[in-house]
């Protein structure tokens, strides 16, 4: 049995040069005498793959680097560079080393003590990371095979005296052997057990024994094997020295009704064969549709490529915008010989046969009840033989799983009449190695199979994957790949156009072409770095503008998905950039595909007068070569609030793993914006949500959490592994008066008023109510007023509740400024202590019923809108109640944002930390965006491992908010009013509340009513402004909690009467550095800095020194952020 390795080899990180040095035996002389001068940054981001190997300590202990091409230690300028280099690659190609299935070893560098060992892992590692690459080659001068790292695992196989260099490789046969697979026999029972075992204690996915052997009896794997037959197979590995290490269970037994009904499998012709058409002119590609043959013609042309018959360029797990899917006939060479299927019908058998009865196998209880509602959709479907079979069963011991992919060719041969390979995993279970050449099929919106589908195909294995410059001859398969997009005439004008430049690429197995790319190479880097931190995900000190490139179209046969990454980073290869980028917006076309390959950039605060309209993505050869694994656990997100929004922003931007199975519920859409709104349409754009997330237009209504299943508005029902609900608190008026969703009665919210109500709808209104004492209604009045209605039709009902402090802010702020500005505006009537009992509805209108010290008060008007305190859903309340999750005025939730369910959380104004914190804030005090970004945290700790997320409280303590919240209102006579805090004092409980300082406000205007108030310490806690200025919150908020001396000694200043306008001043170019988005990293780096001299009795501390260390570091924060401050003089350096 083979040991474990004992070494940790990952993808090399930039933090991992600095340590290099250190490896044990090595020097500077040894590299430049073996590798010449390496720059190990530009290396770590550019090279294809770079890995460091650490020991059991975390010390790195090894490195090694892969390019595409050679190097050698020579000036690679020089002509003699180039000569030998050019050797070096003919020498290659003659000993039948395909460029595309080899890498060239840039420098491996390993501890002196145990060389060959590391060495060894960092070879098995990369191999195992490029599964296509069946060669490392490398180039050294005289003694380079002699280095022990390297003396062990390459051959020499040229040299040249001329040169004085040598070529040497090392074959992946020799580091990762190929396993021998085989039928098991009942023999193998005693060796397979202790495999089975280990892959029961490491918890795989697909360990388990079938049911119908009765696995808790003994010589249940015996049972399994015996059972052998046409149908089921069990195939064993053996390593190099003959021992079992591996065992794979196959069925053909397939209920393939039960897979229709939920999964999209239309592009994989419903896993049947279908039945044989003439060749002709690709679907949705008619005569008119052709570009005419004088203007397809570019260049001298190419060889004719064989044409493919309708293939399909669309992953499964994505949706793309096209009329109908495709097929994946034509593959090649994907069925040729098969033998006739004489099974029965699928549909007649279990999901995968009862002679293999595993969970997979067994069609839920779900899927049996509704199978007979289900019969039309069936019958609708030929009944075609099924053209799959299934794994069953699969283990194998960690050490050899880079070489899951070995079963598989014996897996087809057991079953030479299927073309397709199945195999599913519980949707909470991790992806096992073999996945990696397998596509993930996407589920149908209310599939309740219990499982995540993935599929290869026969043809997907075969050898001959190329990506090449499009040709003339390629054209009429571009039209066919193309053939079932909607927007596909715009797409080949687009590829047509990019062939002249020589930046279309096409994808090919064995001459035929399979997939199809069009590069733009003009990328406004500005535009880009403007609107988008592509800092946090690409070191763009190593990706100069010119090598960057935009990714317009891709499309790749879906049997060929899993060539994806290979696909791209040939792409960059072959017209020398190093960074792809990928817009997912209103104007893209095809990129669907690869999609899941590609890194989310997080949008930034500082945009443009003219923001970006989409979502960014970016692939480099270092980000292709790091494992981003699917989270396939499916995560409802109920109402798309705020902290819903953050949430899902926060998830969809992990660089760490992929959510594939979010839903979220968001009725009647995504609405966003407002004063006091942490989104607007463009931020929202570049969360990218249609492109990654479900949205349901849908409201919750029912729970089942035993079945883990959440009941909709429109009568279907979704399952869940984890349910968020951000649902937040909205005026319940409507509720409380009985009035269902779906009634047409005159009874609206401040959000109905604002998104449908037309100035010529408004000019007709005669009599309108406002019920509510809030800052939505005096937003909907203010509203109302400015789409046409009379100020003398509209009455303004307060219920006799205590006014909200900060409402009463804002309105007194208001009077004061109307009094001092001497303006005359016309507000509607206002009644107060009025409670809205009852609504009565006639074709004139509606008549509200109110109280008002037990008598009733009737008022006709044409419709009535409710703004008043806003309050949990109904719906939501009985769903959760009937299910017992606890709710005590809000839902009662831990630290970590979850209730007394583990599978359902909440955060925002819905939910409120347990009693037994005693530090808890009330929910409603928190910035939206933070307590999202929280509520993500906790689910990236439980699905991805506490490496991805952060946690700044223990499990004793609640979350504590840090990021100011402000609220705002539009307000009558064309103001704004906004009011914006930091937590502990965003809350009004008395007159005095918030104000907890013997500071007096600091109040300058010209216009309007501003008051900035400070702590004792100086620091800004909150802000009121009333005025005609629209002013930017989220601008505002980058002040709060700074000492006011940021702002150039303003306390001071104010006091001096050197400031006439405090919105004004800050506003000034002179502090446009406070606002960067960037800003608070420079502070902490700076306090650090500070903090860390201060304890360090051998530092300079002086107020000279610290004042110098702060002024170099704001200097170096102008440099480096010049295009944007651009109020900012740069001396030069």
């Amino acid at each position: 049995m083979a040991t474990i390795q004992r070494f940790i080899v990952r993808p090399a990180a930039s933090t991992d040069v600095s340590e290099l040095r250190n490896i044990q035996g090595w020097s500077d002389k040894i590299q430049k005498r073996l590798y010449g001068e390496v720059n190990f940054n530009h290396l770590v981001e550019n090279a294809v793959l770079a890995l460091s190997a650490l020991d059991q300590d975390g010390k790195i202990v090894g490195f090694c680097a892969l390019l595409h091409g050679p190097t050698t230690t020579f000036d690679k300028e020089s002509e003699y560079a180039q000569k030998a280099l050019k050797w070096a690659k003919a020498e290659a190609l003659s000993k039948k080393h395909d460029p595309g299935s080899t890498l060239w070893l840039r420098v491996c560098m390993s501890d002196s003590g145990c060389a060959q060992k590391v060495a060894n892992s960092l070879l098995q590692r990369a191999f195992a990371a490029q599964p296509g690459i069946k060669s490392i080659l490398a180039v050294g001068p005289q003694g380079f095979g002699e280095e022990m790292s390297i003396h062990a695992h390459f051959s020499e196989i040229a040299a040249s005296e001329k040169h004085g260099l040598s070529v040497f490789e090392c074959m992946r046969q020799k580091v990762l052997p190929t396993l021998r697979v085989r039928r098991a026999c009942v023999e193998d029972h005693d060796d397979l057990v202790p495999v089975l075992t280990r892959a029961e204690q490491r918890g795989a996915a697909l360990a388990s024994l079938p049911g119908s052997v009765d696995p808790g009896q003994q010589f249940a794997l015996a049972r399994l094997i015996r059972a052998q037959d046409t149908t089921n197979v069990v195939l064993v590995a053996e390593n190099a020295q003959g021992e079992l290490v591996g065992l794979m269970a196959l069925t053909s037994a397939i209920n393939v009704r039960a897979l229709q009904r939920s999964f999209e499998l239309e592009v994989y012709d419903n896993l049947q064969d279908p039945p044989e058409e003439e060749e002709a002119v690709p679907e949705n590609f008619d005569e008119d549709d052709k570009v005419p043959e004088e203007e397809a013609k570019v260049g001298d042309g190419g060889e004719e490529a064989e044409r493919e018959e309708g293939a399909e360029g669309e992953e499964a797990e994505d949706r793309p915008k096209r009329k109908s899917a495709g097929t994946p006939t034509g593959t090649p060479n994907s069925s040729d010989g098969r033998a006739e299927d004489d099974e029965k019908p699928a549909g007649e058998e279990a999901v995968l046969g009862d002679d293999m009865d595993v969970e997979f196998r067994e069609a839920p209880e779900e899927e049996e009840a509704e199978e007979e509602a289900d019969e039309a959709d069936d019958d609708s479907l030929p009944a075609l033989p099924s053209v799959a079979f299934a794994v069953s069963m699969f283990c194998l011991d960690m050490a050899y799983e880079a070489q899951s992919e070995d079963f598989l060719a014996p897996a087809f041969e057991a079953f030479p009449e299927k073309d397709y390979c199945l195999l599913t995993i519980p949707h909470e279970a991790p992806e096992p190695v073999l996945l990696r050449t397998y596509t993930r099929v996407l589920s149908k919106p209310t599939s309740m199979f219990p499982e995540v589908l993935y599929l290869t195909h026969r043809a997907g294995s075969l050898p001959g994957f190329g990506v090449r410059q499009a040709q003339e001859g390629d054209l009429d398969s571009v039209r066919a790949l193309m053939s079932t997009f909607e927007n596909r005439k715009v797409m080949y004008e687009r590829f047509m156009e990019q062939l002249a430049q020589d930046i279309a690429m096409v994808a090919l197995c064995q001459g035929q072409v399979v997939g199809l790319a069009v590069v733009n190479v003009d990328v406004d880097l500005q535009e880009l770095s403007t609107n988008f931190a592509l800092k946090q995900c690409v070191d763009m000190a190593h990706h100069a503008e010119d090598h960057l490139a935009e990714l317009e179209i891709c499309i790749l046969n879906p049997i060929f998905n899993h060539h994806r990454r290979y696909f791209l980073t040939e792409i960059m290869r072959i017209i020398g950039t190093t960074c792809l980028t990928l817009r997912v917006g209103p104007e893209q076309m095809a990129t669907e595909v690869v999609l899941p390959d590609f890194f989310q950039v997080p949008g930034r605060r500082l945009v443009s007068a003219d923001p970006a309209p989409y979502a960014l993505f970016v692939l480099t050869r270092k980000l292709a070569a790091r494992h981003k694994p699917n989270v396939n656990a499916r995560l409802v997100v109920c109402g798309a609030s705020e902290t819903g929004l953050a949430c899902l922003e926060h998830l969809l931007q992990c660089p760490y793993a992929r959510f594939s199975a979010i839903t979220l519920l968001a009725p009647s859409g995504v609405h966003v914006g407002g004063i006091a709104g942490l989104y607007d349409t463009s931020s929202v754009a570049k969360l990218g949500l249609d492109a990654q997330v479900q949205i349901l237009d849908a409201r919750m209504v029912g729970l089942d959490r035993g079945a883990h299943e959440v009941h909709l508005s429109d009568g279907s029902t979704l399952k869940y592994e984890c349910l968020l609900l951000c649902t937040g608190l909205q005026d319940q008026t409507r509720a409380r008066l009985g009035i269902q969703p779906h009634d047409q009665v005159p009874v609206y919210t401040y959000q109905d008023i604002r998104n449908e109500l037309t100035e010529e709808e408004g000019a007709q209104l005669q009599g309108v109510v406002v019920y509510g004492n809030t800052l939505d209604a005096v937003s909907c009045i203010t509203t109302l007023l400015a789409r046409g209605v009379p100020a003398a039709a509209i009455l303004h009902v307060k219920p006799p509740k205590q006014e909200n402090k900060i409402t009463k802010l804002i309105m007194q702020a208001m009077i004061d400024v109307y009094a001092k500005a001497g303006m005359d505006v016309q507000l509607p009537a206002c009644e107060e202590g009025l409670t809205l009992t009852r609504v009565d509805f006639d074709e004139q209108g509606a008549a509200v019923v109110f109280d008002k010290g037990g008598q009733p008060v009737v008022m006709g008007c044409d419709l009535l809108v409710t703004c008043d305190t806003p309050d949990v859903d109904p719906a939501v309340f009985y769903a959760l109640n009937d299910s017992s999750v606890v709710y005590d005025g809000r839902l009662v939730v831990d630290a970590d944002f979850c209730t007394n369910d583990r599978d359902i959380y909440s955060a925002g104004t819905l939910a409120k930390f347990s009693r037994r914190y005693t530090n808890s804030f009330e929910m409603e005090k928190f910035n939206s965006r933070e307590v999202g970004t929280m509520l993500a945290e906790s689910i990236l700790r439980r699905f991805v491992g506490s490496a991805a997320a952060k946690s700044t409280h223990d499990r004793f303590t609640a979350p504590e908010p840090k990021m100011p919240k402000g609220v705002g209102s539009f307000l009558p006579g064309k103001m704004y009013g906004m009011y914006i805090a930091l937590p502990h004092v965003f809350t009004l409980d008395d007159e005095h509340e918030g104000r907890r300082t013997k500071r007096e406000p600091l109040c300058r205007a010209t216009e309007g009513h501003f008051e900035m108030h400070l702590d004792d310490y100086g620091t800004i806690v909150s802000i009121l402004y009333v005025g005609t200025r629209r002013v930017d919150m989220a601008r505002l908020s980058c002040i709060m909690g700074l000492n006011a001396n940021y702002l150039d000694q303003l306390p001071a200043k104010v006091e001096g009467n050197q400031v006439r306008d405090i919105l004004d001043f800050v506003g000034s170019p002179w502090a446009s550095a406070l606002f960067h988005d960037k800003f608070p990293d420079l502070r902490d780096t700076i306090l650090a800095d500070v903090m860390r001299r201060e304890k360090d009795p051998k530092s300079d501390a002086s107020g000279l020194a610290l004042a110098n260390l702060v002024q170099c570091a704001v200097l170096k924060f102008v440099q480096d952020n010049a295009s944007e401050l651009v109020a900012y003089a740069v001396p030069e350096e």
